[in-house]
C-alpha cells in the first residue's frame, strides 16, 4: 500500500469554480477519508491464504513511536516509515531513510541512501517474512 491518497476531502465540495475577488473565501469543512490500509488488512483475513500486508507511513515528528502505534492500530504485517519534516527526505526528494517495522515487534532502520536502495531493503525485508 502507497501512503495515503488522503487523509481527508472536503465534506460539501462547490458545485461550481469559486471565482477570486467575488468575496470572502468559501468555508471547507473536512471530513477524514476511509482508511484504506486497515480496510485491506481487515478484508484480507477472510480469504484462506495468508497475505502480507505492507503499508507506508510518513511522519513528522517521533517517527518510530508514531510508526509503531500506526501499525498496531492497522493491523499490517510491515510498516515503512519515513520522516517527511527533514530537507534530504521530503516529498520529493532523490534518497530517503526509513525504519521498516515488522507485526512482530522488531525494526529494520535504513540509513539515507537512493530511493531505488531503500526499495530493495523493502523487498528484502519482506522477502525474509514470505
Amino acid at each position: 500500500m502507497c501512503a495515503a491518497v488522503a487523509d481527508y476531502r472536503v465534506e460539501a465540495p462547490l458545485a461550481s469554480k469559486f471565482k477570486r475577488g467575488l468575496g470572502s473565501l468559501p468555508e471547507l469543512k473536512l471530513v477524514e477519508n476511509p482508511d484504506i490500509l486497515a480496510g485491506v488488512v481487515a478484508d484480507s483475513k477472510s480469504f484462506p491464504q495468508k497475505f502480507i500486508t505492507v503499508g507506508f507511513a510518513a511522519e513528522t515528528d517521533e517517527v518510530e513511536l508514531n510508526g509503531r502505534v500506526k501499525i498496531a492500530k492497522k493491523g499490517c504485517d510491515i510498516l515503512v516509515v519515513n520522516d517527511v519534516s527533514k530537507e534530504e527526505t521530503r516529498f520529493g526528494s532523490v534518497d530517503n531513510e526509513v525504519v521498516i517495522l515488522f507485526s512482530d515487534g522488531t525494526s529494520k532502520y535504513v540509513p539515507l541512501a537512493p530511493k531505488r536502495e531503500i526499495a530493495v531493503e523493502v523487498v528484502n525485508a519482506l522477502a525474509v517474512r514470505l
